[in-house]
């Protein structure tokens, strides 16, 4: 996939205002699934479109896209960390790690509940239901900036 990227650099005219660099992502502990989600607004529209990826500790499990119109950041999120869990649920991967790089999203999943007028009530609860599962799910919190791969992702696909 890695080789992928890099063809698609260098034979796409992309032109951004800063070279693109290619991240370099750190694999998870052997036994543990990495799930990185990222998300970038798309101009002059305001919506937002997002990537996932699955990842072990050799190779990666699977990629995903969306663009569904929704112009909320944290309901994006929310969405990609069901369909994400949803996937690997599907898998059946056992050990998950998300980190996430939205402090809002991180404390609404770090309670463990939602109140049920919350806006985004409904995702939240599909979510707790998965995390409700049996198998290992830990959130962390992390800085943008280590969400290296999500990160890179959606920006080429946003900007394409």
């Amino acid at each position: 996939m890695h080789d992928d990227i890099v063809t698609y650099l260098l034979d796409s005219n992309i032109t951004t205002q800063t070279p693109f660099i290619i991240p370099k992502w750190v694999p998870p502990v052997v036994g543990v699934t990495k799930l990185n989600i990222d998300r970038s607004c798309i101009y002059p529209s305001n919506n937002i479109g997002s990537v996932g990826v699955l990842r072990n500790h050799t190779r990666w499990i699977f990629g995903f896209a969306s663009f569904d119109g929704v112009r909320d950041p944290k309901k994006v999120e929310l969405l990609e960390i069901f369909h994400g869990l949803r996937v690997a649920r599907d898998c059946d991967l056992r050990v998950i790690s998300y980190k996430v790089d939205s402090s809002n999203v991180h404390g609404i999943l770090a309670v463990g509940t939602c109140h049920p007028f919350h806006v985004h009530a409904s995702t939240v609860s599909k979510i707790l239901d998965l995390l409700h599962c049996d198998w290992e799910i830990s959130f962390s919190l992390v800085d943008r900036e280590a969400n290296k791969v999500a990160h890179f992702l959606v920006s080429v696909r946003v900007h394409c």
